[in-house]
């Protein structure tokens, strides 16, 4: 399945779960081939793309290069990627989305992020944004300095939507690498691998902080500051301007963590039980609804678009008042959670 479908389907799986993927997939009406073809030629793709942009030199070019260059687990660093990076930071030193782009390539790479110092740049260029504080080299916990930090900064913004309509504006019109004697619809393949780029677009890595935030510390009395420090995040989180999902869920786990009995947890339970509602509905789709979808991510941000994407379903935005969960712990913080029975230790001869 393509990323770029499922990317809501995993930031649902990954905060439902707590931080582990559910390993479900929804259909869409993409031919198989089509999407064998895209898998395969991903790789090819996101190297000829970034040095394409790369030779174009202006702000959105870079970024969308930087970010489609970005390697994963298994892949090795594309040549050049490095030199975009640079070029990004040195051509754009004051700019707060460029530098931003680079912090987050550096902060989500799996491999050891050779340029360390664009975290610090940003903030100096951007103080008040809480999420610059949290993109730390390789997803590093950050320290407490950097969390009260954090806390006591103006907004959250992951620049998210931003991100992804530079990415999608990027590729608009590119071909897929070519290939001979392939039968699949040219224009549909090209289309598949350009929704497949805008759904690696990443996003903030929010879980080493949760473990600053968590339950543990919500019930100790000697943590009061600490405490007050995690319910501003979750505030911030939970308003992100940059509209995207998982950071948004965060702060709803936070506000119902370290904020009980207030307006904004109540509201933070309510939008997750909207979230888990239409986590669970069945959902086929064809190339021009993912189209379609993606577009509205850019210009709407990723959750308005996702219940629009459901209303055109026919489904409604909000549960019945009677709706009761698949699985209803999914509703639940994870310590309100039944414990799962210990895995009995397997005895050797």
């Amino acid at each position: 399945m393509s990323a770029g479908h499922y990317r809501l389907a995993f930031a649902i799986a990954c905060v439902l779960a707590s931080g582990s993927a559910l390993g479900q997939r929804k259909p869409t009406t993409v031919s198989a081939s089509t999407e064998a073809f895209a898998e395969q030629l991903a790789g090819e793709y996101a190297s000829q793309q970034m040095a394409r942009l790369a030779k174009l030199d202006d702000r959105d070019s870079l970024i969308a290069a930087a970010l489609i260059g970005t390697p994963n687990v298994t892949e090795p660093e594309p040549e050049g990627h490095d030199e975009v990076l640079q070029s990004l930071v040195t051509k754009f030193p004051t700019d707060p989305l460029a530098l931003y782009a680079a912090a987050l390539v550096c902060h989500i790479q799996a491999h050891v992020c050779k340029t360390p110092e664009f975290q610090a740049q940003l903030i100096e260029v951007e103080p008040d944004n809480a999420l610059n504080y949290l993109l730390t080299p390789n997803g590093r916990q950050p320290n407490l300095e950097q969390l009260g930090k954090a806390a006591g900064a103006a907004h959250a913004d992951s620049h998210f939507s931003a991100l992804l309509g530079i990415v999608r504006s990027a590729l608009a019109g590119q071909a897929a690498p070519a290939v001979e004697h392939r039968k699949v619809n040219e224009q549909q393949l090209a289309l598949q691998l350009r929704r497949n780029e805008v759904g690696y677009v990443p996003w903030p890595r929010i879980g080493p902080t949760m473990g600053l935030c968590n339950a543990d510390v919500a019930t100790r009395s000697d943590q009061a500051p600490l405490q007050s420090q995690c319910a501003k995040l979750g505030g911030l989180l939970f308003n992100d301007q940059g509209n995207n999902l998982v950071t948004k869920m965060f702060g709803v786990t936070l506000l119902r963590r370290f904020a009980k009995g207030s307006p904004a947890a109540a509201e933070a339970l309510e939008l997750r039980r909207q979230y888990v509602w239409l986590s669970e509905l069945p959902d086929e789709t064809s190339p021009a609804e993912l189209e379609r979808l993606q577009d509205e991510e850019v210009a709407f941000g990723e959750w308005e678009a996702f219940q629009r994407h459901a209303e055109r379903k026919g489904v409604t935005r909000i549960p019945p008042a009677d709706w009761v969960p698949l699985n209803p712990e999914f509703i639940l913080l994870s310590e309100e959670r039944t414990p799962k029975p210990a895995t009995p230790a397997i005895k050797t001869p």
